[in-house]
């Protein structure tokens, strides 16, 4: 069976950027990627519902976990994976975007599948105030609900719970301010060496 690698944490931290190059990467030595990324599931699409964007993307997210193990590439790389998964409802109950019961079968739906051992984590973390100052045009619809002060300082509190109660020791914390180069490197080094 092969890897999974997942990136995790603040949006404008470069994560689909790293996904990008490691995937470049990989192909360029040779090795078959199944990629996985929370933006298939178009937020327009399901009517704008919190609610419904995160069920359907947790839903994908297990989908495609299920086909790549029966039919496994050498790596699995998720551009918000499992992880996310615990802290997006908590963030989106906070600021109202989702009803208790929501939040709640969401957080359900999460520990319903038990998550797959993932081999490498990459936790990166910006503050909110630098996460606001990179995302200059918001790419999706969600990013108008998600691109604000309020809501990233809510999502940047539960990212650290999460950091402290829930992630696992092979997790490694990226610090979003670095260079791009500087970032690839550390995840490069620590996948390949």
């Amino acid at each position: 069976m092969g890897k999974i690698i997942e990136f995790t944490g603040m949006p404008a931290t470069g994560k689909s950027t790293q996904v990008r190059l490691l995937t470049e990467e990989l192909k360029r030595l040779g090795k078959t990627v199944t990629l996985f990324n929370e933006k298939e599931i178009k937020f327009e699409e399901v009517e704008n519902s919190f609610y419904e964007f995160n069920r359907r993307t947790y839903l994908n997210l297990v989908e495609r976990y299920k086909k790549w193990e029966k039919n496994s590439t050498d790596f699995l790389i998720l551009d918000r994976g499992f992880y996310d998964r615990l802290v997006w409802p908590l963030s989106d109950f906070e600021m109202k975007y989702c009803s208790k019961n929501e939040k709640d079968e969401l957080l359900q739906l999460a520990g319903k599948y038990k998550r797959p051992f993932i081999d490498h984590i990459f936790f990166m973390m910006i503050l909110p105030e630098i996460s606001l100052k990179r995302k200059i045009k918001p790419e999706t619809s969600i990013d108008y609900y998600v691109m604000r002060k309020d809501y990233l300082e809510i999502l940047y509190r539960f990212y650290k719970q999460l950091e402290k109660t829930t992630l696992p020791l092979n997790t490694i914390e990226i610090e979003g301010n670095f260079s791009i180069i500087n970032i690839k490197n550390k995840i490069f080094n620590s996948i390949f060496s």
